[in-house]
């Protein structure tokens, strides 16, 4: 399928591909906190790596976005835009925290990231999502097994570094199910073969989360359901794709925005 002609259903597509392109966008700069400070050289540098890689991935949604004819210019919205209209998932945009923290938040989001490209690649209708997708996971597959790499080794390392780990997962888990907030339009785009609802993609990444966790002392804070799905025994904590964000957004935004601020049209 072509770009959608439907007004409603462009309308539906383009506000999904901003909420994935400010997911993005968002912990891309959290990320990028941790350049010059990673516990060690290797993990400098892999922080690093992956910002661009997830600042370039919005870019790439905003390209999408182009393509149905949207001619809003990304730096202007990233770098003007108040907080309640972003759309990213609250996971993104809590503070940097320790290490630990950050390594879990990340690989909960590149679990998360990977499953709904991995949908968008198998069956989406628009075959412009579909190959962006299949192109994106090319370079999530490393920021996957990264993580997976390092999470498992501190999950069963020392006790120090296991309480670590094992504090950050139970604190992020449900930030990480707001990462399959539905937008108000939803059903339009599952209606159209655009994307699987978000109930399944949360299902599906908790099928992987799952398999990941084996062999570890964490265990999914969920229960299959008799239909196979997952039912959280924790609220998953929404909001983000309605523009209701934390004080910590705020607070990202005034620094990253604060030269385009006090100088507005200057070029760079």
């Amino acid at each position: 399928m072509t770009a959608p002609t439907d007004p409603a259903l462009r309308e539906a597509l383009a506000s999904y591909l901003l909420a994935l392109a400010d997911d993005e966008l968002i912990i891309g700069h959290r990320l990028s906190e941790w350049t010059g400070l990673g516990p060690i050289i290797e993990e400098d540098i892999a922080c690093s790596s992956m910002a661009q890689d997830e600042l370039g991935h919005s870019l790439t949604y905003h390209r999408l976005r182009k393509s149905l004819g949207v001619e809003e210019d990304p730096d202007t919205l990233n770098f003007t835009r108040p907080p309640e209209q972003f759309l990213n998932a609250l996971l993104c945009e809590l503070p940097r925290g320790d290490y630990g923290f950050t390594l879990v938040r990340q690989t909960l989001y590149d679990l998360a990231e990977f499953t709904r490209l991995e949908a968008h690649a198998e069956s989406s209708s628009w075959e412009e999502l579909a190959e962006a997708s299949r192109k994106l996971m090319q370079e999530e597959k490393y920021h996957l097994a990264h993580g997976e790499a390092m999470t498992r080794r501190l999950a069963t390392a020392t006790d120090e570094s296991r309480r670590r780990i094992r504090d950050a997962f139970h604190e992020l888990f449900p930030y990480a199910l707001g990462l399959f907030e539905p937008l108000p339009q939803e059903e339009l785009l599952v209606q159209a073969g655009i994307k699987p609802g978000e109930k399944e993609l949360m299902d599906r990444f908790l099928d992987r989360l799952d398999g990941f966790l084996e062999g570890t002392d964490l265990e999914v804070p969920a229960i299959r359901s008799l239909e196979g799905g997952w039912e959280p025994k924790v609220r998953p904590v929404f909001g983000g794709r309605k523009g209701e964000h934390t004080e910590h957004l705020a607070k990202l935004l005034g620094a990253m925005q604060m030269l385009v601020r006090e100088h507005p049209g200057a070029q760079w």
